[in-house]
């Protein structure tokens, strides 16, 4: 009983004397000075840069905005169908305004991949598709909710356009042949390759007359008198005549 009694003195006995001075502190560490000193001698420390902002290009629009609306709203209407009471207005302009957001957005990221306008704006319908139906087309309801389409924005907003799943679906189209779109100078070995004469072609066609000499002067005129002979033979035949 008098041991633990005397224990409990002395546990308490030894914070008391820290503080009147009887017994040394134990050494406090300056947490701040050694930041402000830097790192130890010989480490160097690797600044953190800041997260960079989604890339999102604009590209002024291939479609007036008040256009792009009308369009976009004969399309959404198909969908409507039966349900053109005011009890459906609202979500009906909620799906419009989020098809007009998400097709400004692709629309632009494409032209800044070097993608040609033209080929873009006679493809929108089949960009559409993509871009606002599910990729099942046996689904009773082929439209993407507005839940998802707010996901979407939501991507192109946090992470860029080019990290969205709208834009993704709409390369993979690209890449699949499904939508027809190339780029500015695109080339390709079926692009360049020999088509028509059946052999890769030689030299240069932009070849000045004046090198040409006395033998292909003339074998260019019995050519031109081998098509003038056969021109005059239809003729007299009466191969000619317009009845």
């Amino acid at each position: 009983m008098w041991g633990f009694i005397f224990f409990i003195l002395i546990s308490f006995q030894s914070p008391l004397a820290f503080c009147d001075g009887q017994i040394d502190s134990p050494p406090i560490v300056d947490w701040l000075a050694q930041a402000q000193e830097g790192p130890p001698h010989g480490q160097e420390t690797v600044p953190v840069e800041p997260p960079s902002p989604p890339v999102i290009p604009e590209h002024p629009p291939l479609l007036q905005d008040s256009i792009r609306r009308q369009i976009l709203a004969r399309r959404l209407s198909l969908y409507f169908v039966g349900k053109h009471t005011s009890a459906h207005l609202p979500a009906f302009l909620e799906i419009l305004e989020s098809h007009f957001r998400i097709e400004k957005r692709i629309e632009s990221a494409l032209i800044d991949d070097g993608f040609s306008p033209w080929r873009i704006f006679h493809n929108l319908p089949d960009i559409r598709g993509v871009l606002f139906n599910h990729t099942n087309s046996d689904r009773e309801n082929p439209l993407l909710s507005q839940r998802t389409l707010l996901s979407h924005l939501e991507q192109i907003e946090r992470n860029g356009t080019r990290q969205s799943l709208p834009y993704r679906r709409v390369r993979r189209a690209i890449n699949n042949l499904e939508i027809w779109l190339d780029r500015y100078g695109s080339t390709y070995p079926e692009k360049l390759s020999a088509y028509e004469c059946g052999f890769d072609p030689f030299g240069d066609a932009r070849i000045s007359l004046n090198k040409i000499d006395l033998f292909g002067f003339w074998s260019m005129m019995a050519f031109l008198l081998i098509l003038t002979i056969g021109f005059l033979y239809e003729w007299k035949r009466g191969a000619l005549d317009w009845e």
